[in-house]
């Protein structure tokens, strides 16, 4: 039963969290949706579930990443956080990459909450060499609770 409610969990993360269609095929494309937030932007490209994780206290947090993860090009990451199935509007929700070791590639970028999407937004330069092991990592801070998991993204779309 664990099992049935993680898999239709990211099913409703692959397809229904953005509140738009992601259906992988699609181009993801905000084009100004988020009004004078400054947010207007579009990134071609399908999206890619790089990793979840449900906690027993109820949380789940979801990452993923829009397009291709390419060296030396910005990458958009979505994040999903969720307590008891409903969503976290107001988290910190950081990610970076580091490398085999856990020694830090990039800044940490806090995400951006998107009432249109249900998600936390954020928009990561990638370095112009990802050595081989290099993960992403991913942490949510909200009700006094630090999660954090890191991803890899071997397999996953980058260059």
């Amino acid at each position: 039963m664990k099992t049935l409610a993680v898999v239709l969990m990211a099913c409703a993360f692959v397809f229904a969290a953005c509140g738009h269609d992601h259906d992988g095929n699609d181009n993801h494309s905000h084009n100004g949706a988020c009004g004078d937030e400054g947010h207007g932007h579009s990134h071609d490209g399908p999206r890619h579930l790089i990793g979840e994780k449900k906690y027993d206290d109820g949380y789940y947090v979801g990452l993923a990443h829009v397009g291709s993860m390419v060296a030396g090009k910005e990458v958009m990451f979505e994040v999903l956080v969720k307590k008891d199935d409903k969503d976290v509007t107001d988290a910190i929700a950081l990610v970076w990459l580091v490398d085999k070791d856990g020694n830090e590639l990039t800044r940490r970028v806090d995400g951006k909450w998107m009432p249109e999407e249900n998600l936390y937004d954020t928009h990561l330069m990638m370095p112009k060499d990802l050595p081989e092991g290099t993960k992403v990592m991913v942490e949510v801070r909200h009700g006094g609770k630090k999660m954090a998991e890191a991803h890899g993204i071997k397999g996953h779309d980058h260059d």
